[in-house]
Formats: C-alpha cells, structure tokens, sequence
C-alpha cells in the first residue's frame, strides 16, 4: 500500500475505482456545504471517501480534488475549499467498495455529517473526522477486502 502525497498527480491510474482524501482544516470554520446546509467543522483531520467512474477515472477526479474550486459540484469540495490536501488512497475497484470503505471507517472514526457525500446511497456519512492524524496506511492494510495502495 502506498500513499501518494497531492505533488504526484502523474501517478493515478485512469482506471476507475476508489480513494480516500486525507484533508486538514487548520482551525475551526462554519461551512455551508450546499442543499445540505451550513455545519461547524472542527479543526482537525478529514477522511473523506469517494468514487471515480467517469472518465478521467482515478486520476481525474484526484486532479479535480487537488485544485481548488470556487464553484463546487460535490459535498466535498465545499469543505476542500478551506482543507489542505495531506495525501490519497485510491484502489482500482467498482463503486461498491466505496461502500465498505466507509463502513469499515464508521466503526473507528466520528461521520461528523450524515448524508455528506453519501446522498446517492444508504451509508450514513463519506466523511470521516479525527482530531488526530491517523494512520490510514497502517489501518487499512489490516483489512484483506479493502486493498488500497
């Protein structure tokens, strides 16, 4: 499993799969995340799990997340906006991984928002939050269905 740090773009694959952005809010911000509405986000550590079944596959929707935007499309890039990118995960897999990515990550880490960037599906939050840093790499490694590098 390897972690490529945000510099690296020319690494993803433009295979199609999954990743988890691993972002940091410097200090604490009330953000409104569009039809979802307005939430306090604590300074901290973000996990933020999603999929990439378009074109551009993993490498596109990497190089969407990497850059700023200031008109956001997911739930996710409204909290990127005020984040810094610290590194990715990805896995070339269907879309259905996503969801037990983010189940195995709603047994150890707080979803501070239901539904964020989880309005398409039944899981209860894509975002996960951590006061600390975690160690994804070391934690994802124990779990043969989730293989990412």
């Amino acid at each position: 499993m390897k972690s490529v740090i945000a510099t690296s773009l020319n690494k993803f694959p433009k295979e199609k799969g999954i990743y988890i952005l691993s972002l940091q809010l410097i200090e604490s911000k009330l953000i409104t995340v569009g039809k979802l509405g307005s939430f306090n986000f604590d300074s901290g550590n973000y996990y933020y799990i999603g999929s990439a079944v378009g074109s551009g596959g993993i490498a596109g929707r990497i190089k969407h997340h990497f850059e700023i935007t200031e008109n956001p499309h997911w739930h996710i890039d409204y909290l990127r906006y005020h984040s810094r990118f610290k590194s990715v995960y990805f896995k070339i897999s269907s879309k259905e991984d996503e969801h037990l990515a983010a189940s195995i990550l709603s047994e150890i880490m707080i979803p501070p928002i239901k539904y964020f960037g989880s309005s398409d599906c039944n899981c209860c939050s894509h975002l996960f939050y951590s006061k600390s840093n975690i160690n994804l790499k070391r934690f994802l490694s124990d779990f043969s269905k989730v293989n990412f590098k």
